[in-house]
């Protein structure tokens, strides 16, 4: 049988869903994808009369950059080798319908309060 996911990978894992999809990332992905997209759109223009520029993805992770340049109009092939990750992506940009609530550091017990 396939080795279970350790906790350590799945506090990354959630993380990176963290970083890359919930509100509390915005300010991270402001700062890492916004001027990569608007250096891409500088490089390679989407234009209005033409067929979407292709853009390959390698290590696409979660998909959030991916995803962030299809917005803008790129026709986007994101690859990654990580299975945890393909299913993570998978679920996030294919079957989540509504918002889902995250807590990536609930495992952690340093922030727990104590009666004494």
């Amino acid at each position: 049988t396939p080795a279970s996911p350790s906790p350590s990978l799945l506090a990354s894992l959630f993380a990176l869903v963290s970083r890359d999809w919930a509100a509390c990332g915005a300010s991270i992905r402001a700062a890492t994808y916004s001027p990569l997209v608007m250096q891409l759109q500088q490089l390679l223009p989407v234009q209005n009369d033409a067929p979407a520029p292709s853009v390959l993805v390698p290590g696409a992770g979660l998909g959030r950059m991916a995803y962030e340049m299809y917005r803008v109009g790129y026709s986007v092939q994101a690859c990654e080798m990580d299975p945890l990750l393909v299913t993570c992506m998978d679920w996030l940009l294919n079957h989540v319908e509504e918002p889902v609530m995250c807590a990536p550091h609930l495992h952690l017990f340093r922030h727990n309060v104590h009666g004494d």
